[in-house]
């Protein structure tokens, strides 16, 4: 079954984050949707620039076109935060009622997404703890989470982390741009299943068996 799988994006969102995801969810089969949050007062919403001033076109913008975002954050089955600089851009470094509105709601629909144990969310770098954290999505006494070194006091410090509570959503968290394959592997195995994260880590040949 196809599962779909959208990407939140601003400027500044590390390269390797994001384009490493991309590219093996994709070769797991999964539907994917890179959506633009950058604020509708930008020269271009439905590109960003990465970290590395690399020009991405996503497939929609959230301050263009909001109702249809929403309806995509709504039917997906896994939503991915890559790290880089992006905490501005996701209001993850001042209070929540300064988020926009529109912003707002897509916290409320991962709010929600977060009570339903089907549902998976991937984090790395900085995210983890700047926007999914900072957010009131993860809650320390549910999971166990890492991120970049310093970014919560709640991280564990390793270079990735799977938590699967019984009572609510998933989560696959990595600390880095270096632990983005392994975190891209981890996040196929559990939507897919480990065959298909053995299959796709054998044909790029990637031979650390740690996503398994």
């Amino acid at each position: 079954m196809t599962k779909k799988v959208g990407i939140l994006v601003v400027d500044g969102s590390e390269d390797i984050e994001l384009f490493t995801p991309i590219d093996i969810l994709n070769r797991a089969g999964a539907e994917i949707f890179v959506l633009s949050c950058n604020l509708k007062n930008q020269e271009d919403n439905f590109h960003i620039l990465t970290k590395s001033n690399v020009k991405v076109v996503c497939d929609n913008s959230l301050y263009q076109n909001e109702l249809k975002v929403l309806e995509i954050v709504k039917s997906l089955d896994c939503v991915i935060i890559p790290g880089g600089k992006i905490l501005e851009g996701f209001y993850g470094d001042k209070p929540i009622d300064q988020i926009p509105q529109s912003l707002n709601n897509v916290r409320s629909i991962l709010l929600e997404k977060a009570q339903d144990k089907n549902f998976l969310f991937g984090s790395i770098c900085v995210s983890t703890g700047g926007v999914l954290e900072h957010w009131g999505i993860i809650d320390p006494n549910n999971y166990k989470y890492t991120g970049y070194p310093g970014t919560s006091k709640n991280i564990t410090g390793a270079p990735y982390e799977i938590s699967l509570p019984d009572n609510c959503a998933g989560l696959v968290s990595a600390n880095s741009p270096s632990s983005a394959m392994v975190f891209s592997l981890f996040l196929v195995s559990i939507l897919y299943g480990t065959n298909k994260s053995d299959q796709i880590a054998n044909d790029i040949l990637f031979f650390d068996n740690s996503h398994t």
